[in-house]
């Protein structure tokens, strides 16, 4: 079977999430003023992983810190939601393509991230695919994004071009097989 379709294929359990109401609200918080700030763990093939803060956020979904429940290792948690946004002007059909397509175009992105084994690319741990949400579990890497670093920084010293170009490089080569 090509790791694609066993990618897309592996539904997991659906989280738990400790208080929450909503099973498709990661990391939500309980309303009673009783309870501490409860935590939407993801059961997976190696372990549970509790899901922390957001360190990230783009138009496909957010990243979250996770921790192992056992060892206390940290992870990224890359959280998409199946499915697409109400959007009133699209069709039923037109809903279920655009849906379709972000389900092959996330599958394909785990496969893919998955097979890729290079010291410059964050590798991944474990994916999860629940009835809600995609579950991506990725080496968290400390430290941000490379376009905030230059934001915060400014332009990158003489010394410095050649580290940052070459780490660049190597992951484009890599990635465009």
């Amino acid at each position: 079977m090509p790791v694609s379709t066993a990618v897309a294929n592996n539904v997991g359990p659906a989280p738990v999430s400790h208080g929450a109401p909503d099973p498709r609200s990661p990391g939500a918080t309980s309303a009673s003023k009783h309870t501490s700030k409860s935590r939407t763990t993801i059961p997976t093939p190696s372990g549970k992983w509790i899901l922390g803060k957001t360190i990230g956020a783009g138009s496909m979904g957010k990243v979250k810190l996770a921790r192992k429940e056992d060892t206390g290792e940290q992870v990224a948690c890359k959280i998409i939601p199946r499915g697409s946004t109400e959007d009133g002007h699209q069709t039923k059909a037109d809903k279920e393509r655009a849906d379709q397509s972000k389900e092959i175009r996330t599958a394909r992105e785990a496969a893919i991230v998955t097979l890729l084994s290079h010291p410059n690319i964050c590798g991944m741990r474990d994916v999860v695919r629940t009835n809600y949400h995609w579950y991506m579990l990725c080496e968290y890497v400390n430290g941000g994004q490379m376009l905030d670093y230059i934001i915060s920084h400014g332009k990158l010293k003489e010394k410095q071009a050649p580290l940052f170009t070459e780490t660049s490089r190597s992951r484009i080569s890599l990635s465009d097989l």
